[in-house]
């Protein structure tokens, strides 16, 4: 007969091996999704061109009066620190920034389970119903910071709702929230879990957790080095970006609302069925901070999806472990060998969901053109010293900033429309009001300068019919106008390699 001792080694061995399992798991998935040649559209290329740039927002940036510094300190800080270490360039600053957010999110929540294969699980019904989940954790953004204070949230907040003060759970938190203060920035979004911790009607929590907030963003604050221009700047982000746009279209597109994601649905439905049938209805499952934060996050989804996204997933993740952790305790025991038959099968599942390039979501960027300052062939073409980018398309920011971090010129449209002036503002919703119309760009192309460029994404067989600049098609799906040096030269070329 096996004795307790022996029961207790097996069932550690196991536990080992199953953490080990689901820990390979997913250190693997980043890693073949980047072995396709992936990267990111977006904010990874412009946070890893600055880390290689050494320049401040200013330098990058032509910027409105209200914008008076960075807007993610601590991770350029971070990101400035490492490329300095490393010497690296900007794609290997953006395949850093992937794997160590990824597996930030990814890998803590595993030591926060008893039962590891329950997070493995979740992770995989949830990118299995939601495939564009997996894209989201492989972007390489600072929000993932965020969303992993989240999830340490939602493991905690029973130690909050406790008789005595939890110290250790306190500091822990109020760290996690400077932390994402500092990093992240969005720290006004903090008050969706108090909220959700009112609904739940869990005061006490919700007091120690306030307390912990005010004093984790008022630390991360500090951090900057400029709290208070930190805290008025970024809080007025988003009334600015919300609110200096008439059709939802104009806005970038995680401001936009949501269609509903209505196949989440079935998985929480078929998991509360699950519970009911096996006689362990609760409605303490239903009524707790973390399902209420998912259904609420999935309501103000439908005013900007970033609600969902970045709040909603993270806690439906976690509170899907949960309920699968509550069927793994009891069906199968902790020194059972079948935790790591069905560890290997959901990580192997998980690996083939997330890796599949599918529609060719990991190497459609594989035959993008960029345009960089050593192609011989643009020399007279590229913006001169001083110069400035009009576009109408965040891309062309993203793209070129990041093949040129270090190249002497500023962009009028960066990452977020409202950061420019308010008049170049107003000419750009006008832009986007009448889809990108040629006449619609003459005041920009009229304060144009001779070192100026406007550039802009079309095909090679749509030359944009604005005679004031000359016109070269310099890559794939990109023409660049510069103004004429020669106002009785009516020629432009389409010229460049055949696309």
């Amino acid at each position: 007969m096996e004795s307790t001792a022996t029961r207790g080694t097996n069932q550690r061995m196991i536990n080992l091996a199953v953490l080990l399992l689901a820990m390979t798991t997913l250190l693997f998935i980043p890693l073949l999704i980047l072995k396709y040649g992936y990267l990111p559209p977006d904010d990874v290329l412009r946070h890893a061109a600055k880390a290689v740039s050494g320049k401040e927002l200013g330098e990058i940036l032509v910027l409105n009066d209200e914008i008076v510094m960075d807007t993610h300190p601590g991770w350029h800080v971070i990101l400035g620190f490492w490329q300095q270490l490393t010497d690296w360039d900007t794609e290997n600053m953006a395949v850093f920034s992937i794997l160590i957010l990824f597996w930030l999110f990814c890998l803590v929540p595993l030591t926060l389970f008893k039962r590891p294969e329950a997070w493995l699980t979740s992770l995989l019904a949830v990118t299995a119903t939601l495939p564009y989940i997996t894209s989201r954790l492989v972007l390489g953004r600072p929000l993932l910071v965020s969303m992993t204070v989240l999830l340490l949230l939602c493991h905690q907040w029973r130690n909050l709702a406790g008789q005595k003060t939890p110290l250790v759970t306190m500091t822990v938190l109020t760290a996690g929230f400077a932390a994402a203060t500092w990093i992240h920035c969005a720290w006004y979004l903090f008050i969706l879990p108090i909220a959700a911790f009112c609904l739940a009607r869990e005061w006490k929590a919700a007091r120690r957790l306030t307390t912990a907030i005010v004093i984790g963003i008022g630390f991360g604050a500090l951090f900057t080095g400029q709290p208070l221009a930190f805290l008025f700047q970024n809080l007025a982000f988003p009334f600015r970006a919300m609110g200096t746009h008439q059709l939802q279209r104009t806005l970038v597109s995680e401001f936009r609302p949501f269609d509903g994601e209505l196949l989440i649905f079935p998985l929480v439905t078929a998991l509360l069925a699950w519970r009911a049938l096996r006689g362990n209805w609760n409605r303490k499952c239903l009524d707790n901070p973390v399902f209420i934060l998912a259904s609420m996050s999935w309501v103000l989804g439908f005013i900007a999806g970033r609600f969902w996204f970045d709040w909603g997933v993270p806690a439906i993740l976690f509170w899907i472990a949960l309920e699968l952790q509550d069927v793994c305790e009891t069906f199968l025991p902790a020194g059972a060998k079948g935790r790591l038959m069905m560890t290997l099968a959901v990580g192997i599942t998980l690996l083939l969901v997330t890796t599949s390039d599918i529609y060719g979501r990991w190497t459609n960027t594989l035959t993008k053109e960029y345009l960089t300052s050593g192609n011989h062939a643009l020399k007279d073409w590229m913006p001169l010293p001083d110069g400035i980018i009009y576009s109408d398309s965040m891309t062309v920011f993203y793209d070129t900033f990041f093949k040129n971090p270090k190249a002497p010129w500023r962009y009028m449209l960066g990452y977020e429309p409202t950061m420019m002036p308010s008049g170049d503002l107003a000419i750009f919703r006008n832009i986007q009001w009448h889809y990108s119309a040629d006449e619609t760009f003459t005041p920009w192309i009229k304060k144009m300068r001779p070192k100026d460029r406007l550039i802009l994404r079309r095909s090679r067989y749509n030359m944009p019919a604005m005679p004031q600049l000359e016109w070269r098609y310099a890559v794939k799906n990109t023409w660049i106008g510069r103004p004429r040096t020669n106002a009785d030269d009516q020629t432009s070329t389409a010229e460049g390699d055949d696309q």
